[in-house]
C-alpha cells in the first residue's frame, strides 16, 4: 500500500461514516451494505499500524536585515518568503512526480504538495511548514510533500557549490520549478537575509545574503539552460 492508497481509505472512510450518519433507520439493507464495507476499510488501515509514522516538517530561520533583534521579523518579508517556498515546494513537486497532478489552475489538483503553516521560531525567528494533508511519511516511503522539500533542500544546498554537484541535483527537474527555486532565493537576498532550512535532521545553511544572491543566479543560469 502506498501513501494515495492511504489517502483514498481515509477519504472512504469518512465519507462511509458520513453516510451511515445521515441513513434513515428504516434502510436495513443499505445500512449493512455501507457498514460491511467501513469494516473492510478499517481492516485495511491496520497495514499502516505500527509503521512509525514521521511528520513532514521543515523548518526555516533567517538573520540580518528584515530580523529586528529579539522583538521579530518584518511581515512583508515573512509572507512573501513564506509564499516563494511554499511555490518553490509546490512546483518542484510537480517537476519531480509524475503522481501530482496539475488542475487547469496551475495547483495541484489534490492538495498533494500543499504546505500548512504551524508556528514560528524566534531568536533567529522563522516558520515552521508541514504536509498540509496531514497524513504521516511511514518507514520506506515518503509523501509528495517530504520528496519536493527533499528535493528543493538538495537542489539549495548544491548551488552552493554548483558544478556537477548542482547538475545532479536538478536532474529531471524543469525550468519552472528552477526559477521558482530561485525566485525564492532572490527574496531572500534582496531582503538582507541569510537563510537556514531544517528538514530531517539535516540542515542546509548560507552564510549571509551575498551567499544566497550568488546561489540564486547558478539557479537562474540553469533555468536559462534548460529552457
Amino acid at each position: 500500500m502506498n501513501i494515495h492508497e492511504y489517502r483514498f481509505l481515509l477519504a472512504d472512510r469518512a465519507t462511509l461514516k458520513r453516510f451511515l450518519s445521515e441513513l434513515d433507520p428504516s434502510h436495513v439493507i443499505e445500512r449493512m451494505s455501507f457498514e460491511g464495507r467501513l469494516r473492510q476499510v478499517e481492516e485495511e488501515l491496520k497495514a499502516y499500524a505500527g509503521r512509525s509514522p514521521e511528520v513532514v516538517q521543515a523548518r526555516l530561520t533567517f538573520r540580518g536585515a528584515p530580523v529586528s533583534g529579539a522583538r521579530g521579523m518584518s511581515a512583508r518579508f515573512f509572507s512573501e518568503t513564506l509564499a516563494n517556498f511554499a511555490d518553490a515546494t509546490r512546483c518542484v513537486g510537480e517537476s519531480v512526480n509524475p503522481m501530482v497532478a496539475e488542475s487547469a489552475g496551475g495547483a495541484p489538483a489534490d492538495g498533494d504538495c500543499e504546505l500548512l503553516l504551524v508556528g514560528t521560531l524566534q531568536g533567529s525567528f522563522g516558520f515552521i511548514v508541514e504536509d498540509a494533508s496531514g497524513i504521516p511519511a511511514l518507514e520506506g516511503e515518503d509523501t509528495p510533500v517530504g520528496e519536493a522539500v527533499g528535493r528543493v533542500k538538495a537542489i539549495l544546498e548544491a548551488s552552493q557549490e554548483g558544478g556537477e554537484r548542482l547538475a545532479e541535483a536538478i536532474e529531471g527537474v524543469d525550468a519552472r520549478a528552477l526559477k521558482a527555486a530561485e525566485k525564492f532565493l532572490r527574496g531572500v537576498a534582496d531582503g538582507g537575509a541569510a537563510l537556514s532550512l531544517e528538514f530531517r535532521m539535516s540542515v542546509c545553511e548560507f552564510a549571509d545574503a551575498d551567499a544566497v544572491r550568488i546561489s540564486a543566479e547558478r539557479l537562474r543560469e540553469a533555468a536559462t539552460e534548460r529552457g
